[in-house]
């Protein structure tokens, strides 16, 4: 448990210490000057020591930081001249410091706890939104500081730049860092001042430093301040699909759409085939590089996507995301995600302004809203079912299966059995059916993004939810397929002998895995035993498995009244 304080501005420290000698948690946190997201906070894991938090400032992302792919960082990581006091503090550690050093502020007790600890522990979830910029922290002057200072802290240019940026007194035990490392984030002033033999003044350092940080990230301008403006929408429908693809749930929206409301204007932005009887009068269909296509999606009254829009798109209408399954993986704000935020130019600050255009974020079922509230910041989450699974329902497994046999030469008497595994950072070694019975067929389909077939008949081309209805069981890993696999009723297997590496890559949700266990391996010759047997087991918990009796009635209705 986390205990809010709100603390006196005019007697910082007294209230504080007063009040912490009233609350038994082991953590708090301090809300002056700001306001909490509270889904956030509540999917912070608490741990030993202070932890230090993604924010947002006056209601928008503009942070540089790539230290949120770790566990944990050096202080002086988080030190900058932006830097906010997005702590959650460790009780019995900051009544220690407050007995040896003067704060006046949350910023100041931040800055102190970055200055006088060697490390921090980090969580990624942007907890919380300052309403305004804080106070200089002053206290970086304090004897007990600069005593109790690391030399690397001490010599570190992040030190230098908060003594130039705030106008600190210099003070000679401060050393210029003789380097510092230079990535894509480092601004030309810093260039600049650590090439110069003498130290830039205080007012021409932070004019220079805030015009070129706002150059820095000027290209994502229209992400971080993106807002609805209905004035300049038209009364039709765009669909952008997932990456531009026709398939998945936007599809099967789509093709629903045509009939639920015959007389609306809808466009779809793909390079992809839409088959002919689906292109009627009223149907459109645009090149994603089209030279219309951006003016197309900007003037919509509502786009439908299915996953993470482009950066450049601009988007006045009404956003609604498909996205494409229930997580088994820990997803963005939840994960970890340490190659994304190293190796991604301000990956964080591009993903989360982009969802956070969202106006609507469609489920599959009610259980795991709260999932994505965690690990998006989003906060209109509607459980309407998924359109694809609507589809998949609808499709007759007798002549989707003669179709699948003559398209891709199998035996229409054999034992089908479709692998669908997810995409992995990470080289994975393909499983070995050969020893199945020659009565069963493996069709493999593969994540977009993997290259090599990881097994089996290649069914790269096959839609996904005839795959499903035509195969007598499916395998997968961690894709969230497997819920589509268990609301059809079909034999379903998970293969996961990788689990402490995709726990180290991406992470999954415990509780998700928890429901799955009945029909989760962790050694690959377990699986192929009860696949040759053909023993399946049932999953009784159906927490996150869709109610199908719905239909796509509620998703079109909220259309119908947006239009």
């Amino acid at each position: 448990m986390i205990t809010q304080l709100t603390v006196s501005a005019k007697h910082f420290q007294e209230d504080l210490i007063q009040q912490l000698s009233h609350i038994s948690t082991s953590h708090f946190i301090i809300t002056n000057d700001c306001v909490l997201h509270d889904a956030q906070l509540a999917a912070v894991q608490l741990r030993d020591g202070h932890i230090f938090t993604d924010y947002e400032i006056n209601d928008c992302y503009i942070n540089m930081y790539t230290i949120f792919g770790q566990t944990m960082t050096q202080s002086i990581n988080i030190i900058q001249p932006y830097v906010y006091p997005a702590m959650i503090y460790d009780r019995v550690q900051v009544l220690t410091l407050l007995s040896h050093c003067k704060v006046n502020s949350s910023l100041d007790l931040c800055v102190a706890i970055l200055l006088t600890t060697t490390d921090i522990q980090i969580d990624g979830h942007v907890v919380f939104n300052f309403s305004a910029r804080n106070m200089s922290p002053r206290l970086l002057l304090q004897p007990y500081i600069q005593h109790n200072m690391s030399d690397d802290a001490r010599t570190s240019y992040s030190i230098q730049q908060l003594i130039q940026y705030h106008g600190l007194a210099q003070d000679r035990r401060y050393k210029v860092a003789p380097q510092f490392k230079q990535s894509a984030y480092t601004l030309r002033i810093d260039q600049i001042n650590q090439s110069l033999n003498y130290t830039l003044p205080h007012r021409l350092y932070r004019q220079l430093y805030d015009y070129l940080y706002k150059r820095k990230i000027q290209p994502y301008h229209h992400l971080i301040h993106a807002q609805s403006d209905l004035n300049q929408t038209e009364g039709y429908i765009v669909f952008i699909g997932f990456d531009y693809d026709y398939r998945g749930n936007s599809k099967a929206l789509f093709e629903a759409l045509l009939d639920a409301m015959p007389e609306t204007e809808i466009y779809f932005i793909t390079d992809e085939t839409i088959p002919a009887d689906k292109l009627k009068q009223r149907v459109k269909v645009v090149s994603s590089h089209s030279n219309d296509a951006h003016s197309i999606i900007k003037h919509a009254r509502i786009v439908v996507c299915e996953s993470y829009p482009d950066d450049d798109l601009v988007m006045n209408g009404h956003v609604i995301n498909l996205w494409h399954g229930t997580p088994i993986k820990q997803l963005f704000l939840d994960s970890l995600e340490p190659q994304q935020n190293a190796s991604i130019f301000l990956y964080r600050l591009r993903k989360y302004n982009k969802l956070k255009r969202i106006d609507t974020f469609i489920t599959d079922t009610e259980a795991v809203n709260h999932l994505f509230k965690s690990s998006f910041n989003v906060h209109n989450v509607l459980a309407t079912g998924y359109p694809r699974l609507q589809y998949a329902l609808s499709l007759d497994k007798d002549v989707i299966r003669q179709q699948l046999s003559e398209q891709l030469n199998i035996d229409i008497n054999k034992q089908w059995i479709a692998y669908i595994p997810t995409w992995k950072d990470y080289q994975y070694e393909p499983i070995d059916f050969s020893q199945l019975n020659e009565d069963r067929v493996i069709l493999y389909k593969g994540h977009p993004e993997e290259r090599l077939n990881q097994g089996g008949l290649t069914a790269v081309n096959v839609e996904t939810e005839q795959l499903l209805a035509a195969s007598d069981a499916i395998v997968s890993d961690y894709s969230s397929v497997i819920f589509d696999s268990l609301a059809l009723n079909k034999p379903s297997y998970l293969i996961m002998d990788d689990l402490a590496e995709y726990m180290h890559t991406r992470g999954v949700y415990q509780d998700v895995m928890t429901t799955l266990e009945p029909i989760t391996y962790t050694r690959r010759d377990a699986l192929i035993e009860d696949l040759r047997n053909g023993v399946h087991h049932q999953v009784k918990d159906q927490t996150y498995v869709a109610q199908t009796i719905a239909g796509n009635t509620r998703l079109i209705v909220l259309i119908q009244s947006l239009m």
